[in-house]
């Protein structure tokens, strides 16, 4: 009786569980007090496969008393959220609402392939068979060698089929919210149809006497984020030569920013505010966009650091979401604008088509 009975410390629990992976702490914070990504969402996975709809109250219902048990008592219920709505972002849940309350049902399950040596596992269909472990302590994304033809056979008898990297990344982000006719396809269209609006429509102001901060093009220099003035690469347009560049003016306090797209010419300024979209969210997305998209007109682009050694990639700016929606199917964030990839060269291609305005520098870096 003593084989079939044991008691387990919740350390081992933890472990049995995926909540505890090799090194044993969150690399975001450094705190044993962390359940690891990949357990929680493989209860999630459990209880949306289980139930088809779950509300968020459902989750924490059932899965808080396997983290509790496991020794995770803090904060579990902010610890499920966060890992349901990366699933949700990356396309293996659909968030939606329920009697009143958010919740979460499954996508079609699929998998995806990322270069020659990576592929990732979307949806909610079990996967235990194929003994699909974390390779990263952030890691929640199940992940395999698309060039393992056992591994493809055996998804394609659950009803998991491959999705093309194109189909699952889909139109330009900022097709969702400009109302441009014809709508821009490519960076360097978005930003040469930007350009004309601020001809067009922008205001005038005076560059040596205005609140409004401008992006000075100085790639890789230190980016304040959010927006502080006389900041890293914030600066009057007074201190800048005639061109089009992207700014912000203050808001409502003084976290609160308005970005714009600038252009300065013979002395005098023009600002558009960039409110393409229903949300604050969505114009700073649009911002983020034409920061890349500026690379296509002015040799400056904004820079991505790879790291070979370490499998890591860092921007020198925030990514527009849809791009970093990308590298988190590709591998974890790190936070600040990095990524730990285990397919870098796979990485890579799958993105720089897509976001073909900036640098690509390989050098180590530091993602302290």
């Amino acid at each position: 009786m003593s084989e079939l009975l044991r008691t387990v410390t919740p350390d081992e629990l933890a472990k049995k569980c995926g909540l505890r992976t090799a090194n044993g702490t969150d690399s975001r914070t450094g705190s044993e007090d962390t359940p690891a990504p990949w357990g929680v969402a493989d209860a999630i996975r459990r209880e949306v496969r289980r139930r088809s709809i779950a509300t968020r109250r459902e989750l924490r219902t059932s899965i808080m008393p396997m983290l509790e048990a496991a020794g995770f008592t803090a904060d579990a219920g902010t610890h499920i959220r966060r890992v349901a709505d990366e699933m949700v972002d990356i396309g293996e849940l659909v968030d939606l609402r329920v009697d009143h309350q958010r919740g979460y049902a499954a996508r079609p399950s699929r998998w995806v392939r990322i270069g020659a040596t990576s592929a990732a596992v979307l949806g909610v269909s079990t996967t235990h068979h194929l003994r699909l472990g974390p390779k990263h302590d952030l890691q929640y994304i199940r992940r395999f060698n698309p060039q393992n033809a056992d591994v493809v056979a055996l998804l394609a008898d659950q009803g998991v089929l491959e999705e093309t990297f194109d189909a699952w990344y889909g139109h330009p982000s900022w097709c969702n919210w400009m109302t441009a006719d014809p709508m821009p396809q490519t960076l360097a269209n978005l930003w040469s149809w930007q350009v004309s609006e601020v001809e067009n429509r922008g205001a005038e102001f005076a560059p040596d006497d205005t609140a409004i901060q401008a992006v000075a093009p100085t790639p890789g220099n230190f980016f304040q984020w959010p927006p502080k003035a006389a900041s890293g690469r914030w600066t009057s347009p007074a201190n800048l030569p005639g061109g089009v560049y992207l700014g912000a003016q203050p808001g409502h306090h003084e976290r609160h920013w308005i970005p714009l797209m600038i252009l300065l010419a013979n002395g005098i300024g023009r600002s558009l505010i960039l409110e393409s979209g229903p949300d604050h969210d969505s114009h700073w997305d649009l911002f983020h966009w034409l920061l890349v998209a500026r690379g296509t007109e002015y040799p400056q682009r904004e820079q991505i650091h790879v790291d070979y050694e370490n499998s890591s990639i860092k921007a020198s700016v925030p990514l527009p979401s849809q791009i970093q929606r990308c590298l988190k199917l590709c591998g974890e964030s790190l936070g600040k604008w990095a990524f730990h990839v285990s397919d870098v060269a796979g990485t890579i291609d799958a993105i720089s088509s897509r976001c073909d305005a900036v640098e690509w520098i390989p050098r180590p870096y530091s993602c302290g």
